[in-house]
């Protein structure tokens, strides 16, 4: 449907072949569900936003995203309505293509201003057709923003050790085989997935 826009809610339920959501803008809320496929990149075109104006319903559908190697380059991403709910489950498949990807900010794959994603249960998320375990370091997973109006997709660092700012200990009193006590203040360090 490039280009299009409609003002009724949309429901796609393909019964033997897959439908696909290309390029455009609708108008309203949208539901896409029994094996339809929201894409919002044209097959070898550039990177494309697909806007949705009210919900976005996902259920037992797959999302295809092509992205470039960096987060803050050209990537699909698709936009839900302001003050609307994106609503996604582990019935859906959110599908990445990209040859290198980012390991260092995170790329946003919905977003909304204003809008909530509602993920009870996380979506499969295939990387190059490669399941993503997203619980483990050195892959990649489906993270809600700090402020819940995004979707994004994180990459699991290695957590980094704490590093000491300041240690300090004087032994002139101590004797052979004597005990003391040293203090040592460690500076805070923020969680690997905090954003």
């Amino acid at each position: 449907m490039p280009g299009s826009s409609v003002t009724t809610t949309i429901f796609f339920a393909p019964s033997a072949s897959t439908w696909r959501v290309i390029s455009g803008t609708v108008n309203g809320p949208a539901g896409i569900s029994s094996s339809g496929a929201l894409t919002p990149r044209p097959s070898a075109g550039s990177a494309t936003t697909l806007t949705f104006g009210g919900n976005l319903t996902l259920a037992r559908a797959s999302a295809n995203f092509t992205l470039s190697s960096s987060a803050a380059g050209s990537n699909d991403k698709v936009n839900y309505g302001s003050s609307s709910t994106l609503t996604l489950d582990n019935t859906d498949t959110i599908n990445i293509t990209g040859a290198t990807l980012d390991t260092t900010t995170d790329y946003t794959l919905f977003t909304s201003t204003g809008g909530t994603v509602s993920m009870a249960t996380t979506p499969t998320l295939k990387i190059n057709g490669v399941t993503s375990d997203q619980t483990s370091t050195g892959n990649y997973k489906l993270q809600i923003s700090g402020d819940g109006h995004s979707l994004l997709l994180h990459y699991i660092a290695s957590a980094t050790p704490p590093t000491v700012n300041a240690a300090s200990a004087s032994t002139t009193s101590l004797g052979h085989y004597q005990t003391t006590t040293v203090s040592v203040n460690v500076a805070k360090h923020d969680a690997v997935d905090k954003i």
